[in-house]
Formats: C-alpha cells, sequence, structure tokens
C-alpha cells in the first residue's frame, strides 16, 4: 500500500503494542489512506496489529466507515502489518455488527465439509484395493503413525496433492514445503536443516519417486550428519503431473542401506502400516518405498468440460507414445 507523502509527525503505540514494521502507529489516528492518517486499517484491505484492540479501536479515525479486521497471521503486500489478538478484537466487534438469524449458510458448508471429509476417509481407506495402494493411505497412515509434534515437509507436484489433503494434521504438527517456489526434489534438503536444530522432533519428508531422484544424495547428508530423518517415497515410476515421461527407480531399500540407513518397501495394502510404523521407530534415517498406482487421478473440485477434454487427450498422447515407443 502506497502512502501519500509528506507524512505526518508519528509516534509508536503504547509498548505492549508497538508495531514491528517500518511503518509506525500515527498518534492519534489509524485508519484511513492518505496522508492525514498515514496508514489502513478496514475490512477492504486487511491488516493485523500487535497494538493493543483498545488503543486501535480508540484512535480509529471516525470517518471510517469499514470495521476494523483483526487477524493472528495473515501475509499481504503491504506498507504496513502488524499481529493481534482474536478474543478481544471480536468481542470489540460484537456490538459493530447486526446479528443474523439466517444460518443456512454455516449448515450447507458444514454439511459440505462433512462429505468433503467422508469422501477423503473413503479414498484414504487401505481396503479400498486388495493388491495395491492407493497414495492417499499413503499419506493418510503417515499422518497416523507420527508422532504429535511431527513436522511434515511436502515435495512438490503431484505428492502435493496427496500429503496435503489426507494427512489430518494436529495442532503441533507442522507442515512445511515449496509452495511459493514450487521447486521439485527439495523436500529431503529441507528436512535435514530442520532436523538439524531440533534432533529430538520426529521430521517427515514425503517425496515423489521424481522428485527424491533429483536430489537422492541429501540422504547421503542425512546419514553422515546423522539426521533421523524418514523420507516417504510415492514410487509410481513416473512424474506425477507429467505422464509421459516414465523411469526406472533405483532400488531404494539398497539405497538407504548402501548410504548407511535403513529401508523398507511396501507394495501390497497390508504392507504398508508395518513398514511406516517401523521406519518411524527406527534409530536414524530410514526410507519406505511405497509403490502406488501410477495413474490416480486426484480430486477436481469443479470439473469442466474442456478440463476433461484435455486430459482425455493426454491420456490417448501416453498409449501412442507407449505403443510406439516413442
Amino acid at each position: 500500500m502506497a502512502v501519500s507523502s509528506p507524512r505526518p509527525a508519528h509516534r509508536r503505540a503504547p509498548r505492549a503494542g508497538a508495531v514491528k514494521t517500518g511503518l509506525q502507529a500515527p498518534a492519534k489516528r489509524l485508519g484511513l489512506d492518505g496522508p492525514e492518517h498515514g496508514a489502513m486499517l478496514t475490512a477492504n484491505r486487511a491488516f493485523t496489529t500487535q497494538a493493543p484492540v483498545s488503543w486501535i479501536m480508540e484512535n480509529q479515525p471516525a470517518k471510517c466507515q469499514n470495521p476494523i479486521l483483526l487477524l493472528p497471521t495473515v501475509t499481504v503486500s503491504t506498507a504496513f502489518a502488524a499481529a493481534g489478538s482474536i478474543k478481544p478484537s471480536v468481542k470489540l466487534l460484537l456490538n459493530k455488527v447486526a446479528e443474523k438469524q439466517d444460518n443456512s449458510f454455516f449448515e450447507r458448508v458444514s454439511r459440505e465439509r462433512r462429505e468433503w471429509d467422508e469422501k477423503l476417509d473413503r479414498q484414504a481407506d487401505l481396503s479400498r484395493s486388495a493388491d495395491r495402494i492407493h497414495p492417499q493411505a499413503v499419506a493418510r497412515t503417515v499422518g497416523e503413525l507420527a508422532a504429535k509434534d511431527a513436522i511434515f515437509v511436502l515435495d512438490t507436484g503431484l505428492n502435493t496433492l496427496w500429503s496435503a489433503n489426507y494427512i489430518r494434521q494436529s495442532g503441533s504438527q507442522r507442515i512445511i514445503g515449496s509452495f511459493n517456489n514450487g521447486a521439485v526434489g527439495t523436500a529431503v534438503g529441507q528436512a535435514n536443516g530442520i532436523q538439524a536444530l531440533d534432533k529430538s522432533r520426529q521430521v517427515i519428508a514425503l517425496c515423489g519417486d521424481g522428485g527424491f531422484n533429483m536430489l537422492m544424495s541429501e540422504f547421503l547428508t542425512a546419514t553422515h550428519h546423522k539426521l533421523p530423518v524418514k523420507v516417504i517415497v510415492y514410487d509410481n515410476s513416473a512424474f506425477g503431473l507429467n505422464k509421459a515421461i516414465d523411469f526406472p527407480n533405483p532400488d531404494y531399500v539398497g539405497l538407504a542401506q548402501a548410504c548407511g540407513g535403513h529401508g523398507f518397501k511396501a507394495q501390497k495394502p497390508e504392507e504398508l502400516e508395518p513398514a511406516i510404523r517401523e521406519a518411524l521407530k527406527t534409530d536414524g534415517p530410514a526410507i519406505v518405498d511405497a509403490v502406488v498406482i501410477a495413474n490416480e487421478i486426484p480430486n477436481i473440485p469443479d470439473l469442466e468440460l474442456e478440463l476433461a477434454e484435455n486430459y482425455a487427450m493426454a491420456k490417448v498422447k501416453e498409449a501412442v507414445l507407449a505403443f510406439t515407443g516413442g
């Protein structure tokens, strides 16, 4: 957000609410854009603040028509950002909004969420197929067996969809990934860095085989520095978002052992849970080679005709390439 110049003289808010950004809080007023106010803190431009809520409400300009929106954490492209507490903010806002009796929206969203969760549960069920492992089941099993404060490091690609959707994260668990840059193959390296900071905390990297193969040497780094990182590989022998490229994978169990770590493999549903359980409790770095169905299709929120046509054409091209060897 650009602030008009010249700026007025500013002083910091009371120390308990000092704003930790380059832009200081105005002495008397905080609200509308412009040289007379210096910053904007309204519902149509969401910010957060560490200034006391009472101080903000008292110093809000009288002509500010939009209610202040306070959030615990927000990332925005702006010159002014701060952090504050939700509870007192909501209490102060309650008498400024009209009570609504119509709860149809809440009921609809709640129903859709229940239906969505039930769908994910069915897809992640290990008994869904008798002799094949679905990638959704891998993510769900890892989440159920992981420590309550585990850190999941997700690689980029189709595997991100499996891990992010099907791990049921607890309040003290954390998920980390290259979500802004979309860098493929970085999960094990990131996991090593996290584990180096705290060797007592469980760190689990979930990778596609393509991404893991790009920087598999990071596992050697883990063994060299005695970092007990656990690596779960979704092994479908292909780049999940580029099915035209297939490749042979190394023996991940043998690779783990050759590097000085531990290796486990699951090819059937009944092998998955024991393999992950043993890997998570083993001392030192470990790899779980989870052989999953190669052509699993992720959930698509809004399926349009053009998307279906493009997908069908891609599958036809795959079949032609497989037949011609091109």
